[in-house]
């Protein structure tokens, strides 16, 4: 173990380290679409000046680069068939400025040892706090300081809906923020319950208030894995990786028919539908996009294609409209754009995923990282396109502290040094 003191250098890194962590998250609350380039720049800058404050190489979540390059090389490379191959080439560009350094961050993130662990979360609780109650704030007031921010009078409605972004961030962060607090040595246990509890107060009072219907389902999905998933049992983790892959592997097919079958079902529903929510119109796009991408079903049409298609074949019997700018599905964009190529790199990573968190994570780790992908994955699944930048950034952002949160003095790992890096 190193218990020698940091030099002053290391203890200025250390601390804008921290602090870069725990700002982030606020920084995306009040200003969600600079997630992307906040999570790169704070990974770019991190990144380059360890070197110079260690005098050693930065740790590399090497995993975790191979699969961000591969998915990055197969994005450029759709540039040579792509609908649009200019703005393939625009949009492959965009997103490796925001994957490439945000991996550097995650490569840090994993290999903190115990003084950094304490400090974060000693700190990011309480940020955590400030950001949900902002968000309290503006879902009961009016939305104030989205008026602020982009000058928007008082007398102008504004649609519940320009929140969401910013719901979405605090609703994934919340298991890294409960297993930060869980983390933190040395305090009474009532305190830790204190914090635990005032922030997710503020986080429910936004999902009963929110029209985020994403945002409730990732929220009640996270819970769920956390308290009953059984862990011990490695069945059924593979029966979940199975499952996932499966979906992801069968999407095309899947999503015509489900649109066949549960469509006017789904739409009579009062959470799904009823004018409700967009069940039936999640269905009806998963499913005339389904079959564009099966016009070439072994590399797709290139990255963002969906916005390229200037008419789809569809009935539009929910979803109005013959174009639309992504399929609010992952699995299917993926097909859409790289077909059985990407539809089997996304398959690999996420059963790589599933199995290092079975087999190199600790327990107290995997209920952080399970319910966080599985929030993370639910709503991939059903709202977002995958490459915006800001959704990307936050990603990254979830990942980072998931590898950071469960670092307790009660599950060490065996390379952990107590100061600085390992």
């Amino acid at each position: 173990m190193n218990n020698e003191r940091p030099t002053r250098y290391e203890y200025i890194y250390e601390q804008a380290f921290c602090l870069t962590l725990c700002l982030l998250p606020v920084i995306s609350v009040l200003v969600p679409r600079l997630a992307g380039v906040s999570a790169a720049v704070a990974g770019l800058v991190l990144f380059s000046l360890f070197r110079l404050v260690y005098g050693r190489s930065p740790p590399i979540a090497k995993a975790a680069m191979i699969w961000i390059v591969a998915l990055v090389g197969l994005a450029g490379i759709s540039s040579l068939w792509a609908l649009d191959p200019a703005a393939a080439i625009k949009d492959t560009t965009r997103v490796a400025l925001v994957l490439l350094p945000g991996g550097l961050l995650i490569g840090l993130c994993a290999t903190v040892s115990t003084r950094i662990n304490q400090r974060l979360c000693r700190l990011f609780p309480l940020f955590y706090i400030a950001g949900t109650v902002l968000l309290v704030i503006e879902v009961y007031c009016g939305m104030p300081l989205y008026r602020l921010i982009h000058h928007v009078p008082a007398e102008t409605y504004l649609h519940p809906d320009d929140d969401n972004r910013s719901i979405i961030f605090c609703t994934l962060l919340y298991i890294p923020a409960v297993g930060l607090t869980s983390s933190l040595s040395g305090q009474h246990q009532t305190s830790r319950w204190i914090v635990t509890g005032v922030f997710s107060l503020a986080l429910l009072l936004v999902l009963f208030k929110t029209e985020s219907q994403s945002a409730q389902l990732a929220w009640f999905l996270a819970a769920l894995f956390a308290v009953a998933f059984p862990y011990r049992l490695r069945t059924a983790w593979y029966a979940l990786s199975g499952v996932i892959v499966a979906a992801i592997l069968g999407a095309p097919w899947l999503a015509m028919v489900m649109f066949r079958t549960l469509s006017a079902v789904v739409n009579k529903l009062p959470f799904f539908g009823e004018h409700n929510g967009y069940g039936a119109e999640r269905l009806e796009i998963w499913d005339f996009v389904a079959r564009y991408s099966l016009h070439r079903p072994l590399y797709g049409f290139g990255i963002e294609a969906t916005r390229a298609v200037g008419a789809f074949d569809t009935k539009q019997i929910y979803q109005k409209g013959v174009t639309v700018l992504h399929p609010h599905n992952f699995a299917i964009q993926l097909w859409m754009e790289f077909g059985a190529i990407g539809a089997l790199l996304a398959a690999g990573m996420v059963a790589h995923l599933l199995w290092f968190v079975l087999n190199r994570m600790t327990p107290a780790q995997q209920r952080i990282a399970l319910p966080s992908f599985m929030a993370c994955l639910s709503v991939s699944a059903m709202t977002y396109g995958i490459w915006q930048g800001w959704w990307l950034g936050l990603l990254v952002l979830v990942t980072a502290l998931t590898r950071v949160a469960p670092l307790t003095p009660k599950a060490k790992q065996p390379q952990e040094a107590e100061n600085g890096f390992r």
